[in-house]
């Protein structure tokens, strides 16, 4: 898939329309045909385990200090989580 910097950039864009309310149907991407819609976001987040969906709710739907994941995870972790979190949320937003 994308580079983590790409993954991080289109889940921000997602969960950004999803905390803005925009539940009804949103096109995400023209390639790839994605569709949105709150309840494939929560899907999509239900999916995760504990500490992927930290992460995810952390870095992208409540607002949390940037270094607060030091308290929990080595930086090597930390990335090697978020990459493996952005994968398995953006592969369940797939129809």
């Amino acid at each position: 898939m994308n580079n983590l910097k790409q993954k991080d950039k289109e889940v921000r864009e997602i969960l950004q329309l999803y905390n803005r309310d925009v539940f009804l149907t949103v096109k995400l991407r023209e390639q790839g045909g994605r569709i949105a819609t709150k309840d494939i976001i929560e899907y999509a987040l239900s999916m995760l385990d504990g500490d992927q969906r930290m992460i995810i709710e952390k870095e992208y739907l409540v607002k949390s200090p940037e270094d607060w994941w030091q308290a929990y995870y080595s930086k090597s972790t930390y990335y090697r989580i978020k990459n493996q979190a952005l994968d398995v949320f953006l592969e369940n937003l797939k129809w």
